[in-house]
């Protein structure tokens, strides 16, 4: 297993999200949430993308 930090891209994002299930948001709204996490982690089995984390905070106190 490997992990990339902050290599997490919009598209690679919404295959991820969609594998699970999930109905997927928007390109544009990935981008901006992107634009605006503060650190991506993306964990790789081989060369295959195997999961995600975003961490998201309110730029004071929390994350």
């Amino acid at each position: 297993m490997k992990i990339e930090i902050n290599t997490l891209t919009p598209e690679l994002f919404l295959e991820l999200y969609s594998s699970v299930g999930w109905e997927p948001p928007c390109i544009e709204q990935v981008r901006e949430a992107l634009i605006n996490t503060i650190a991506t982690f993306t964990v790789y089995d081989c060369e295959q993308a195997v999961g995600m984390v975003r961490l998201i905070g309110d730029g004071g106190m929390g994350c």
